[in-house]
């Protein structure tokens, strides 16, 4: 089995302006995906990084685009969201987790699929490092920053942060300090990632369910 370190960077609506709706309030749209893959011993042996192009939200919005540093001309020419996904996949292999810094990826991923009307069950289990690292740290249920936990570690970022490769490539080096075995056999019971922006109704469940 192997681990991907995965990191995203989305878009989001033009300010003072509601989310699309595609049929559900979609508060972000992803245009960058960036991952690390590490073997059972934590080594790495993989790199992707790829940008995608927007359909929902083509104009940058201008607090995005000063933290991410992403521009309308950086992914005028992407390819679509379906097409990096199948990228994606296929480079991640047959047997494989995720693990991310934070609560956030995994229900963006999931709102993103439902938005392209694409399958969410490849889903694999998903592991949030934040809850690992605070349990063989400081024992503290607190989200810590990337930057926060590197500088605890000893960990020298070598590249910008709010970069999706950036951030998959640092939080595998966090990985690389903690005993991510251990953290996954004793991990919080947590459900299944769902959509997590907006909880739709009973109908809109259903209505989503037979839009696939």
């Amino acid at each position: 089995m192997n681990y991907i370190v995965l990191d995203m960077e989305w878009n989001q609506p033009p300010i003072n302006k509601k989310p699309s709706m595609v049929p559900f309030p979609l508060v972000g749209e992803i245009i960058e995906i960036g991952a690390v893959k590490l073997d059972e011993s934590l080594h790495e042996c993989g790199r992707f990084k790829q940008y995608i192009k927007p359909v929902f939200y083509r104009r940058m919005q201008p607090y995005v685009k000063k933290i991410t540093g992403i521009s309308e001309k950086t992914i005028e020419d992407a390819l679509p969201f379906e097409a990096v996904v199948a990228d994606f996949l296929a480079w991640c292999g047959q047997d494989f987790v995720f693990i991310t810094w934070g609560p956030d990826d995994m229900p963006m991923l999931c709102d993103n699929l439902l938005a392209h009307k694409m399958d969410t069950s490849f889903i694999p289990d998903c592991y949030n490092l934040q809850h690992i690292y605070n349990a063989q740290t400081n024992g503290e249920n607190r989200q810590w920053s990337l930057a926060a936990a590197c500088e605890f570690l000893g960990i020298k970022q070598s590249m910008p942060g709010h970069d999706a490769f950036s951030d998959a490539y640092h939080t595998s080096l966090v990985c690389k300090k903690l005993d991510v075995a251990r953290g996954i056999q004793v991990y919080p019971v947590s459900p299944r990632p769902e959509r997590h922006y907006c909880h739709p109704s009973k109908k809109e469940k259903q209505k989503l369910t037979a839009s696939k």
